[in-house]
C-alpha cells in the first residue's frame, strides 16, 4: 500500500505557462523515472508554497535568469539540495517537472 501511495505522489506533475507565468498542478500519466523511484526510497521532502507568486527557478540560485510564479499553497515533492541566495547558502527543493522533462528548484525560505 505504501508503494502505491508513493508512486501516486510521484506521478503528480506541474504545468508551466510562459516566462514568469502561472503554474498549476496537473495529473501526469507517465510512469516515474528511475531517479524518482530512487528518491522515493531515500524519503521525499515536501514544500508547500506559503506566499502568492512564489518563484520556482531553473537553477538553485536567486540569480537564476528564469523564474516562474506559483500560487500560494502549491505543493512540491523532491529532495533538499544546497544552493545560493542573496544572503549566502540556502537549501532548495529540487523537484522533477515531467511536463518539461527537467528539474526545477524552490527555496526552502518560502516553504511551510
Amino acid at each position: 500500500m505504501f508503494k502505491k501511495l508513493v508512486v501516486g505522489a510521484l506521478t503528480t506533475g506541474i504545468m508551466l505557462s510562459g516566462a514568469g507565468g502561472a503554474m498549476a498542478a496537473t495529473p501526469n500519466t507517465e510512469s516515474p523515472k528511475p531517479e524518482k523511484i530512487t528518491m522515493a526510497a531515500k524519503g521525499l521532502a515536501v514544500c508547500n508554497a506559503q506566499y502568492e507568486n512564489t518563484k520556482v527557478r531553473t537553477e538553485a540560485s536567486t540569480s537564476s535568469k528564469i523564474a516562474y510564479n506559483v500560487a500560494n499553497g502549491t505543493r512540491f515533492t523532491g529532495e533538499w539540495v544546497k544552493g545560493q541566495t542573496v544572503n549566502g547558502n540556502n537549501q532548495w527543493l529540487k523537484f522533477y517537472n515531467s511536463n518539461w522533462g527537467t528539474y526545477l528548484y524552490v527555496s526552502k525560505s518560502v516553504c511551510n
